[in-house]
């Protein structure tokens, strides 16, 4: 049976021994990061598909870096899409290759050699060097491990609650149990 947020901190309240008409200020000050902390170490163990999206990015024509949209904090895989300008439904995706930022400079020492990319490298955690440089505003579709919204009272259920309630109330007493001897 699917929990909501509700369920989930009656449930938690019961299992502490939390004061039920929600004066307990310990409880009240630990609850997020117990829900965070729960959400978290069952994402990353479980690697689970929900986590996985695809997001949009508009390149610049004649500039070879761009910038990873911020949803996505793992990069899985980068497509172009063209021709330019159409969106990743409307036109043709063409995966590019991840190589290293070393071959990329070695191969396409100059930004003025531009085309549809076919490669790319990490800069950075949140950037990408494209090669060739981009001749046009493609579309950029990012592929990767993204952060799902967090269980709160605005966001009333998650993949997590309606699918393994069991596990998130087990990891969040993982957490409530270590709170409570300073781990």
């Amino acid at each position: 049976m699917a929990m909501t947020f509700e369920s989930y901190m009656d449930a938690m309240r019961r299992l502490v021994v939390a004061d039920l008409n929600m004066a307990d200020e310990a409880f009240e000050r630990l609850h997020p990061r117990m829900i965070e902390s729960a959400e978290l170490r069952i994402y990353r163990e479980l690697d689970l598909m929900v986590a996985t999206a695809a997001t949009e990015a508009t390149l610049v024509s004649g500039n070879r870096n761009v910038t990873v949209p911020g949803s996505i904090i793992i990069v899985r895989a980068v497509n172009v899409v063209t021709p330019a300008g159409t969106s990743a439904d409307a036109g043709t995706r063409i995966p590019l290759e991840r190589t290293s930022l070393a071959f990329i400079d070695a191969t396409w020492p100059s930004a003025l050699s531009t085309g549809v990319p076919s490669k790319y490298a990490m800069l950075t955690d949140t950037a990408c060097r494209l090669a060739p440089t981009p001749g046009a505003a493609y579309k950029a579709e990012f592929i990767g491990e993204v952060r799902p919204t967090a269980l709160s009272a605005d966001n009333t259920t998650t993949f997590i609650t309606a699918n393994l309630p069991d596990l998130m109330i087990a990891a969040s007493m993982i957490f409530y149990a270590g709170a409570q001897r300073d781990y």
